[in-house]
């Protein structure tokens, strides 16, 4: 259905991962744009198709992008996970500050999507 649901032990803790699958070249409507089609908010890992940026987010949910801060292209996850499920170097920064102008669910929404419960 477009992903893949690899679950590993990994630490004595179970982790699932969400893997889009970017071999359908056809257009597709709004779902289904990311692996994860759940509800709640979850770590997802970017990269730019444009300038080939790679970035992390705490913020990522399902069938919402981010746009890229340099070349302002939208840009939807190609992997996520639950937040509640680290694994390694997807732990969040939470001092540092949302871009939310760049976040496709907060412009949605009208506001900060944290606030989303």
């Amino acid at each position: 259905m477009g992903f893949t649901d690899s679950n590993h032990l990994s630490n004595d803790k179970i982790a699932t991962t969400f893997t889009l699958n970017t071999n359908n070249t056809s257009a597709q409507p709004k779902e289904g744009l990311t692996p994860y089609q759940g509800r709640k908010r979850c770590f997802g890992e970017y990269k730019c198709s444009k300038c080939k940026r790679k970035w992390m987010s705490g913020n990522s949910w399902a069938n919402s992008g981010q746009q890229c801060i340099k070349c302002h292209v939208m840009v939807y996850p190609h992997k996520q996970r639950p937040l509640d499920k680290p694994d390694g170097l997807d732990v969040s920064d939470q001092s540092k500050e949302h871009p939310q102008h760049l976040c496709e669910k907060c412009t949605s929404l009208g506001y900060y999507c944290r606030q989303v419960h």
